[in-house]
């Protein structure tokens, strides 16, 4: 979860159901996914629900929550630039087969459009960005 640096949002992750979120709650269980037994840091649920992380903001003023990313990834480790730009940072791993390449990229996203762009494209995890107060660079 992040403040806005004016504090009238809030940005925070939340879980929405995948495409196959429906086949994880049969009888039978449907594993559709590598990483089907989540350990500590994925909530240790008995299975994969098929769930995603996403980026919310809720306008305080309004009560109003928007969605800001969707789709067959997960993101977390949200900052909020305090600059004049209002733009969030988070990572996400967009690989085709997501569980079994762990390759966390950053990517910036613009608050009023949702506009999203890739920073890094490592072979590598990056984890936790920083925006600086001024927004222009990230730790």
């Amino acid at each position: 979860m992040a403040w806005s640096p004016d504090g009238k949002q809030i940005a925070f992750i939340s879980s929405t159901p995948s495409a196959f979120a429906a086949e994880a709650s049969g009888d039978p269980m449907v594993i559709s996914r590598y990483l089907y037994k989540p350990d500590a840091g994925e909530g240790l649920t008995r299975f994969n629900d098929n769930q995603r992380l996403h980026i919310f903001v809720v306008d305080l003023a309004s009560k109003q929550v928007r969605q800001l990313t969707s789709g067959e990834s997960d993101e977390h480790s949200l900052d909020w630039s305090a600059g004049t730009v209002k733009r969030s940072c988070f990572v996400s791993n967009r690989e085709p087969n997501q569980d079994e390449f762990f390759n966390y990229d950053v990517f910036a996203l613009r608050v009023a459009d949702a506009a999203c762009g890739r920073l890094t494209a490592t072979e590598f995890n990056e984890y936790e960005p920083l925006l600086s107060p001024d927004g222009k660079h990230i730790v």
